[in-house]
């Protein structure tokens, strides 16, 4: 067997794009062109080789489970298995553990303050490439959508928002082919079409913040994609239009 695709994803969001020991970030701009450069390596805890680093002849779970995976730099998934006495079994589903924690408290953490510190005119979303150019590389996610009252718009919108963060999480990989891109472009305009046909209008853009944790310690840049879904009666939203139409009229 291999890993599968859905373990693949849950291991890189939960590792938040960075290596389980020194926290290097995995996925990184090469250059100009923005093809990324990946150093991260999905590695087994439990080796699935008779002759592997801590391999166990009667393991009755799946080796390529999220549970038995650890995202790591190169350098040190070299280390582990070299050093696998060291590195046993129990110390690195620990220093996962950990790791996992502490990439959900400082995403949460910093998401909630950056929110706070900046409020965005988000501009109206009318195609599925606009979508696709937002969450591209996103390393946070913000999300939100009216309350919602039917069980279709339940279905259709959630779907949609879960779909989002899915293939968030493959392009933060570097795994999407130009042409996936593309399609996965064309088929998120169909849920928008979708949407828009139930009462909503999607807004969005994307921002580069400069992070930090509860130590402020530097974090680096991070893309925080935000999508958000209204009801076209929203009061919130606003026609930029209008607005300039009026201060126009009162600098006349």
């Amino acid at each position: 067997m291999s890993i599968s695709e859905k373990s693949r994803k849950t291991l890189w969001a939960r590792s938040g794009n960075r290596c389980a020991i020194c926290r290097i970030e995995l996925v990184t701009e090469k250059d100009a062109h923005n093809v990324n450069l990946n150093l991260g390596e999905e590695c087994h805890i439990i080796s699935n080789k008779s002759k592997g680093p801590r391999h166990k002849p009667k393991y009755l779970d799946d080796y390529d489970a999220h549970s038995n995976l650890i995202l790591l730099c190169r350098n040190h998934h070299r280390i582990i298995d070299e050093q696998n006495e060291t590195y046993s079994e129990k110390l690195l589903h620990q220093i996962k553990t950990n790791h996992e924690k502490w990439v959900k408290l400082t995403i949460d953490k910093a998401s909630k303050e950056e929110s706070k510190a900046s409020k965005m005119i988000l501009k109206r979303i009318t195609s599925g490439k606009e979508i696709v150019n937002i969450v591209n590389g996103m390393d946070v996610s913000e999300f939100d959508h009216d309350e919602l009252k039917t069980q279709e718009e339940v279905d259709v919108i959630g779907s949609f928002l879960q779909n989002l963060r899915d293939w968030g999480d493959l392009f933060g990989m570097g795994v999407v082919e130009t042409q996936q891109s593309i399609e996965i472009g064309f088929n998120l305009s169909k849920d928008l079409k979708e949407i828009e046909d139930l009462g909503f209008m999607i807004f969005g853009d994307s921002r580069k913040s400069k992070m930090t944790n509860d130590q402020k310690d530097d974090l680096g840049t991070w893309k925080i994609a935000t999508i958000v879904i209204k009801r076209n009666d929203n009061t919130e939203i606003i026609n930029l239009k209008e607005v300039a139409d009026i201060i126009d009229k009162n600098k006349c």
